[in-house]
């Protein structure tokens, strides 16, 4: 037991705060070169499953036994959501998820985790791929999101964050994602509102941070957007976390918010 529990403190401890708005931790070199590839070579193989079946059959979605779904859309992002109860889940995503769970004080908590590719940008105009959203956008539950970058992307592909007021405009017009019509109205230019990038998209770099801040309510400096890659493909792991049916979403995320500040460096 004090094994474990040494272990435990050990991942949280390895975590380093890089801001208090939204409150967000870093871990740099959480994983191998071998190891971010490796989920890559996956996400290429069930990319190409879905475009050889899709061409045939015409469906949108597909699954296999690793992934639970996977889609490609018409901008060429791949979203490929992870089967946990497969035994072909690579040990990445659980040690990935442990990581998070540790410094949020939950016990071999697992989320809903996702492997996403977004493709290279084809010019060099900088901009937010599908503008700003806050990941309480139609799941209310959420209340932190954890990310791991498996390729570095060199120009172009950060995960960037809106300013407090720009993010509480937002909110005031009840508006949590700008691809609405109103939003686009409140936040004239996005990339200029979303204009911190907390860490740089390196290979390796797990990036957690909280949809909900200490008062269990949304964060409106949670709200974000990616950056287009333009150097290369950008690869991610995301895991987002959710309060569990029957608790209450607030004070569920206030204890998760309080463990996180007292374990991260």
């Amino acid at each position: 037991c004090r094994r474990f529990a040494a272990s435990v403190a050990a991942r949280a401890m390895a975590f380093r705060r890089v801001s208090t708005q939204p409150l967000a931790f870093a871990w740099r070199g959480f994983a191998s070169a071998e190891e971010c590839e490796s989920l890559i070579r996956a996400g290429e193989a069930a990319r190409a499953f879905w475009r050889s079946y899709t061409s045939v059959h015409g469906i949108q979605s597909v699954r296999t036994a690793q992934f639970s779904s996977i889609a490609e859309y018409g901008n060429g992002k791949l979203y490929a959501k992870l089967d946990r109860s497969s035994s072909s889940t690579l040990d990445l995503v659980d040690r990935f998820d442990a990581a998070a769970a540790s410094l949020m004080g939950l016990d071999a908590a697992k989320g809903e985790s996702q492997l996403h590719c977004t493709p290279a940008w084809p010019d060099d105009e900088a901009a937010l791929l599908n503008g700003l959203h806050v990941d309480t956008y139609n799941e209310p539950r959420r209340y932190a999101t954890s990310l791991l970058y498996l390729r570095s992307v060199e120009r172009g592909g950060e995960t960037r964050f809106a300013s407090h007021p720009a993010g509480a405009a937002l909110l005031e017009r009840g508006v949590e994602s700008t691809i609405d019509a109103v939003g686009s109205e409140v936040l004239a230019s996005e990339l200029e509102a979303a204009g911190r990038a907390l860490v740089q998209p390196e290979r390796g770099t797990l990036l957690l941070f909280f949809t909900r801040g200490a008062d269990g309510g949304t964060d409106p400096s949670a709200f974000h957007g990616s950056a287009r890659p333009l150097s290369c493909d950008k690869w991610t792991l995301q895991t987002f976390w959710a309060a569990p049916a029957g608790e209450d979403a607030g004070e569920y995320a206030r204890a998760r918010v309080r463990s996180a500040s007292e374990r991260g460096g």
